[in-house]
């Protein structure tokens, strides 16, 4: 629907299903599209984008990254054991926008709301202006209980004179 309404866009997409991706292909053909683990193969289009959009796998705590490599790369990975997939899609998602990027991304509703991950809407506070967070209703993914909600927002620098991400 992007590319129909805006011939000139230049669409990427990344999955590690090559399935999807050929679906995807044959939807978009124009696309580029990347295989492979977003967490990895998008961090060489830090600040390349526009809008970035998606769904990222939720951990559930049974899916925690926890290669040093990669937490490393991450302001929310840094100094941790292991880390959520959503909560370093999130920053992800932020890392790919060019300031004034805008997102849309699909979270379990816990980040917003649970105590213990208050550090990470610090941070989301420090360098995004949230536009909206919309609840979804639960079982609204198959397969799925969790309770899920689309944060959007803008990506801003910070504005306490911090650098924007920890290298």
């Amino acid at each position: 629907a992007a590319l129909e309404s805006s011939p000139r866009l230049c669409l990427y997409g990344c999955d590690v299903d090559k399935l999807c991706l050929g679906r995807a292909a044959k939807i978009a053909a124009d696309a580029h599209l990347l295989h492979g683990d977003a967490l990895r193969v998008l961090q060489d289009f830090e600040g390349k984008f526009d809008y970035a959009a998606g769904n990222p796998p939720f951990s559930a705590q049974r899916k925690l990254v926890d290669n040093p490599e990669t937490l490393r790369w991450f302001a929310l990975g840094q100094g941790r054991p292991r880390q959520a997939l959503e909560i370093l899609f999130l920053e992800l998602f932020i890392r790919l926008l060019k300031p004034k990027g805008r997102f849309s991304i699909v979270l379990p509703e816990n980040i917003c709301a649970m105590r213990p991950l208050k550090y990470v809407r610090d941070w989301l506070m420090e360098n995004v202006a949230i536009t909206s967070i919309i609840s979804l209703p639960r079982y609204i993914f198959e397969g799925t209980a969790a309770k899920c909600v689309v944060l959007t927002g803008e990506r801003q620098k910070s504005s306490r004179g911090k650098t924007f991400f920890a290298v």
